[in-house]
């Protein structure tokens, strides 16, 4: 059996509010552990233990156990196909909590395999939480709080075109809409000049969708609310985040996000080329192409350019 302990110190803790800003559990992080270790689980046949608080809406509701079963040889196949080994687990994405990232090819046949287990799975936690979501228009996650100011490798702006594109890739695969609903929260590990900076930058990308000719609605809601709602959104494009891909990626629409690019050369990064076009590539702007990210003016600049 695969049994897996909460780091609890880490994942939970007690909060006053429970904006997507201060939730009372890292989301994207804890769900993102939760699906990894299932599949480490289906790939060594194995029967697969979480340790799942009882407290948590949606999370709660997360099988605690699931046992490994016939219909599993598939998915078990399909890593198999894709070169997922023993080694990989160790050596090529060993940080279940930050298995999100495309570090290299495998993390995304990783991920496909296990998707529509994952989507079920989600879909009947939110249903038993009733916190079954109409979402009637696409959703923008853009990540600002702590990030991009600590330069995270990980988190990374897009140039304001990679929204732009995005929409219309949304538009080709679904239909055209009139309102883009923005999941923007600024509080997360940040001190108040990185809440200004990122009104600032939230309010610069609002006014250049809404040039495009949509309507933005910005939200801050419940930090399960916000994940419910990208998971059953008709589109969700991603900045890049555990929170908004373990959404969005396993959700019910289009996914599109930027980010995911970790090394500085572009010779580093052409493996992301092979990773399929739910990822676009071409517009982060790098962390040593900005001096300072307080500097918001000159930022935005670089972001505006096409």
């Amino acid at each position: 059996m695969c049994a897996f302990l909460l780091l609890t110190l880490y994942f939970i803790k007690t909060t006053e509010g429970n904006s997507e800003s201060n939730p009372p559990i890292h989301m994207g992080n804890y769900v993102c552990r939760y699906f990894y270790n299932l599949g480490k689980c289906i790939h060594e046949k194995k029967d697969f233990e979480f340790d799942v608080p009882d407290s948590i809406e949606f999370i709660k509701n997360l099988p605690k156990k699931i046992g490994y079963k016939q219909d599993f040889d598939s998915i078990r196949n399909e890593m198999v196909a894709g070169q997922i080994d023993d080694q990989w687990f160790i050596h090529g994405q060993p940080n279940d909590y930050g298995a999100f990232e495309m570090k290299d090819v495998k993390t995304e046949k990783f991920w496909l395999a296990l998707k529509p287990l994952a989507h079920k799975i989600m879909d009947e936690a939110f249903i038993a939480s009733n916190i079954v979501k109409t979402i009637d228009s696409p959703i923008i996650h853009f990540r600002c709080a702590d990030v991009p100011f600590s330069k995270h490798p990980g988190y990374l702006f897009q140039k304001y075109t990679f929204f732009k594109d995005a929409l219309a890739e949304i538009t080709k695969r679904t239909k055209k809409y009139d309102k883009i609903t923005m999941s923007y929260c600024n509080t997360h590990r940040s001190g108040q000049t990185e809440k200004e900076s990122c009104d600032i930058y939230a309010n610069s990308i609002t006014k250049y969708i809404e040039s495009l000719g949509y309507k933005v609605e910005v939200q801050c809601n419940e930090y399960v609310d916000d994940f419910a709602m990208m998971f059953y959104a008709p589109a969700v494009i991603s900045t890049g985040s555990s929170f908004s891909f373990m959404a969005g990626f396993f959700g019910k629409g289009v996914f599109i996000s930027g980010g995911h690019q970790f090394y500085e050369s572009p010779e580093q990064n052409k493996y992301l080329n092979d990773i399929g076009d739910w990822l676009f590539k071409d517009y982060n702007v790098s962390h040593s192409s900005v001096a300072d990210y307080t500097d918001t003016g000159s930022v935005i600049k670089m972001l505006s350019e096409e």
